[in-house]
């Protein structure tokens, strides 16, 4: 098995799970009536509404993972092929 196959594949599913919980924000925003915040207060759903905020920050968080993973696995190995040309 190469190096960071795992790493790869990890951040994979961290960016499809950036996905789902951005399609999940979507639906989220849509049935909560979000846009009503700042007429009615937080006060009129508050389940709804964090709901949403909670989805979008793992979208973000999942997102920003995911990216940063697939990164320092391209970067690692680079330097592991540069380490093995030396030899």
């Amino acid at each position: 098995m190469p190096y960071f196959e795992r790493v790869k594949k990890l951040s994979v599913w961290l960016i499809l799970i950036s996905i789902l919980f951005f399609l999940l924000t979507i639906i989220f925003y849509n049935t909560s009536n979000f846009k009503e915040l700042i007429y009615y207060d937080i006060y009129d759903k508050p389940l709804e509404k964090l709901l949403t905020l909670v989805s979008f920050l793992i979208t973000i968080f999942s997102l920003v993972l995911g990216i940063a993973l697939r990164i320092v696995a391209i970067d690692a190995q680079e330097d592991l092929s540069v380490l093995e040309k030396r030899k």
